[in-house]
């Protein structure tokens, strides 16, 4: 009958260990969540535009002195699109 205890005490204990295991899990979860939601808190906060650039975008398109570079824009495109910095 040594055999059926020792076979039961060894459930136990993995069973504890599994509960442990979950209870961490459960803990380092709920720090990502509350992680994610202060990020995302800032970031549905901050402006979209900032005005002092629009302005001064505004100003150059008016005075005809607004070049766009073509190769700044494909790069700025493919950039984003491969997520990479050219």
């Amino acid at each position: 009958n040594y055999g059926a205890y020792k076979t039961n005490s060894h459930d136990t204990a993995t069973a504890r260990t599994s509960r442990a295991n979950e209870n961490t899990d459960s803990e380092e979860i709920r720090k990502k969540a509350k992680d994610f939601s202060t990020v995302l808190n800032a970031v549905s906060s901050a402006p979209d535009l900032r005005p002092e650039k629009v302005q001064d975008i505004k100003t150059r398109v008016d005075m005809g002195r607004y070049d766009v570079s073509s190769s700044a824009v494909a790069n700025k495109m493919l950039g984003s699109i491969y997520n990479i910095k050219l």
